[in-house]
């Protein structure tokens, strides 16, 4: 887990987890508390069993996590993401994150959280929410 430093706005911090699962998928988990990185997640099956080899290597503005098909490299003190095959080409590139905060009296106090990826208008990506009706290229 990362502690990322105060955003120079609000002031507050955010913690970045990140757990290698299999070789080829990571579960990154974002919040300002630990309760939020240690809830089970709906989306990544935590349970696979596979014991994956991965190695984890701090520079004084990166964090690079290798495993055999992926490597991440976490930017710091920002936190964003870039995720490259074994040959160094980049596959995709975090371009910050926004927590809006709402809440009500059935859900309580949470965030809604916006990604920035760095795309070409030729890629869609499923599952980040931006293709709401279940299709690709609407």
């Amino acid at each position: 887990m990362l502690e990322l430093p105060a955003d120079p706005e609000s002031g507050t911090k955010k913690k970045l987890s990140i757990e290698v699962l299999t070789s080829t998928i990571v579960k990154v988990s974002v919040s300002f508390d630990d309760s939020a990185l240690q809830a089970p997640s709906l989306i990544a099956q935590s349970d696979i069993d596979e014991k994956v080899r991965f190695a984890v290597n701090r520079k004084k503005n990166e964090v690079i996590i290798t495993t055999d098909s992926l490597r991440l490299s976490i930017a710091l003190p920002s936190g964003n993401i870039s995720y490259f095959n074994p040959s160094g080409n980049m596959l995709l590139s975090e371009n910050g994150n926004e927590f809006i905060p709402f809440g009500n009296k059935i859900v309580g106090s949470q965030n809604h959280i916006i990604q920035h990826f760095n795309w070409t208008d030729r890629e869609a990506h499923y599952g980040l929410g931006q293709h709401r009706h279940g299709f690709l290229n609407l």
